[in-house]
C-alpha cells in the first residue's frame, strides 16, 4: 500500500518514526521536538531523473534554515568521500 501524499509533489520520502525527543520549552513556552526515523521508500517524478541520477536543481528544493529564513539549492560541488 502506498503512503498518502500530495499529488503534485515531485519527490516524496516515505518514513517510519523511530523516536521523538521532546526538548525543553523555550522561554515563551513553545515546545520543540526532534524526530528520528528511517526512510522506507523514495518516490521521484520520472522527469526529474537524468542519466539514472536525480536532477537536484530540477526539483528546486527548499530548505528551512532558522526562524522564517528559507534557502534554495545554489551551486553544488561533487566531492569524493575521505578515506
Amino acid at each position: 500500500m502506498r503512503s498518502p501524499r500530495i499529488a503534485s509533489v515531485r519527490a516524496a520520502l516515505e518514513c517510519e518514526v523511530y523516536e521523538v525527543a521532546h526538548l525543553p520549552p523555550t522561554p515563551d513556552g513553545r515546545g520543540h521536538h526532534v524526530v528520528v526515523g528511517r526512510v522506507l521508500g523514495i518516490d521521484i517524478a520520472d522527469e526529474d531523473i537524468k542519466d539514472a541520477l536525480v536532477d537536484e536543481p530540477a526539483l528546486r528544493p527548499l530548505m528551512r534554515l532558522k526562524d522564517r529564513h528559507q534557502g534554495t539549492l545554489g551551486d553544488s560541488v561533487e566531492m569524493n568521500r575521505p578515506g
